[in-house]
């Protein structure tokens, strides 16, 4: 990663702030109700997943709009080309 690039950990603590790399982490709350209805429609085979492919220099405005709400509830998949 660049000096003063951005991390956010989705697997563990961030690690600390070094070289003006700012670090932080994501995590998200189970919920029990969301769940079931996922696992009840992958059993039924209608769990459709769509996720928007961006070249990956489009990360910084595809991060922005991810972390203020405005990917629609779309998940957002980075590639190298």
């Amino acid at each position: 990663m660049r000096d003063g690039g951005r991390l956010c950990s989705l697997t563990s603590d961030a690690p600390a702030e070094e070289r003006g790399i700012t670090s932080w982490d994501l995590y998200v709350e189970p919920n029990a109700a969301q769940l079931v209805q996922l696992a009840e429609r992958a059993a039924a085979g209608t769990l459709k997943l769509a996720p928007e492919l961006l070249p990956l220099s489009e990360g910084p405005a595809a991060f922005a709009r991810v972390v203020t709400g405005r990917a629609g509830g779309k998940k957002i998949v980075l590639t190298p080309s």
